[in-house]
């Protein structure tokens, strides 16, 4: 988990171009489900694991097409 941490933070770095549009549309899906968390943590959790696995499936997809444009060290190394 620390690897992957690690990783997750090199990605965030300004090295790496990061559309507009991709916060402004977490920063309401986390508001979402933390809001939905007060009301009904049950759903919250399903909202959450719904985002989890879509994350998953876009950063497999992703991670692929890294590939092509890179090393596998370079690719490792963001994550």
């Amino acid at each position: 988990m620390r690897d992957w941490d690690a990783h997750t933070a090199e990605v965030e770095g300004p090295d790496i171009a990061l559309l507009e549009t991709v916060p402004a549309l977490l920063i309401p899906m986390e508001e979402g489900i933390e809001k939905l968390a007060k009301a009904s943590p049950l759903a919250a959790l399903r909202a959450a694991r719904r985002l989890e696995v879509t994350a998953m499936q876009v950063g497999y997809w992703s991670a692929r097409a890294a590939r092509q444009d890179a090393t596998t060290g370079q690719a490792a190394a963001l994550g």
